[in-house]
């Protein structure tokens, strides 16, 4: 790794964890407030997209965030993909808790698509992604899957990956049917 890119890699670091201690810090009745969340968890939003988002061999692979991965090693292909930020805390009972906050595609090479959430600038731009960060900083995961599949198909893959796990931090490429119901009673 250059000292370019790990000079980056620890200003983001430093901005992250030093954000996330402070929420950390907060009394009781303050970081309630940011550590309360809403999921919508349908059974029959399961079934319904189940079986347009288990139709490929995934190969899933993960990394903690916080760890600051070199993607170049870790991801050795240029092809597209899917990936998935989840928080687990440290310790688990029986493999949980484990909650699904974002959901993304790639149409170009998943490495590059992600370096993006390595790069403080452009993380800013997106609100929802860096509060996440900033909150659970050291709980984060990303499991990711190179899948050589046309941008048609990743995109109905990322609406019923949305369907199936409704990520809090997505914000749209929901299926119709759920933003139909976003509409009327309000996102989660």
């Amino acid at each position: 790794m250059g000292k370019l890119q790990q000079a980056t890699l620890d200003l983001l670091d430093a901005e992250l964890r030093k954000k996330s201690s402070e929420f950390r810090n907060y009394p009781d009745d303050v970081r309630f407030k940011f550590y309360r969340m809403e999921f919508l968890i349908d059974p029959l939003n399961w079934e319904k997209f189940y079986p347009r988002s288990s139709r490929y061999n995934y190969n899933w692979k993960e990394f903690k965030f916080s760890d600051l991965p070199n993607l170049d090693r870790l991801i050795k292909s240029d092809d597209p993909g899917v990936y998935i930020f989840y928080i687990k805390p440290p310790a688990l009972i029986n493999d949980l808790p484990k909650f699904v906050l974002y959901v993304g595609i790639s149409n170009r090479p998943l490495k590059e698509r992600l370096k993006d959430y390595f790069n403080l600038s452009k993380i800013k731009k997106r609100e929802n992604i860096h509060k996440m960060l900033q909150l659970y900083y050291d709980h984060i995961y990303v499991c990711y899957s190179v899948l050589s599949i046309g941008s048609t198909e990743l995109s109905k893959l990322e609406k019923a990956l949305h369907g199936f796990f409704y990520p809090i931090e997505a914000r749209r490429d929901f299926p119709a049917e759920l933003k139909k119901a976003q509409k009327a009673w309000g996102k989660i």
